[in-house]
């Protein structure tokens, strides 16, 4: 029960998030909502295949 209340709470986060930087860029830019929330979601996709020692040697330089 505990895991699928952190799952809900997670995915939760997650689309929130997601719908925030969509907003947030398609009002700065010229880019469509849907197109920056399809980016957000592959570029978060693919963070999130790469495990975080990967993620902490691409942000070392940073």
């Amino acid at each position: 029960m505990l895991a699928i209340c952190v799952a809900g709470a997670c995915l939760t986060t997650a689309i929130g998030l997601v719908a925030t930087v969509g907003e947030f860029f398609s009002s700065i830019t010229s880019f469509k909502y849907e197109n920056i929330v399809i980016f957000t979601v592959i570029i978060s996709f693919l963070l999130s295949i790469l495990g975080v020692e990967s993620i902490i040697r691409i942000s070392v330089p940073i």
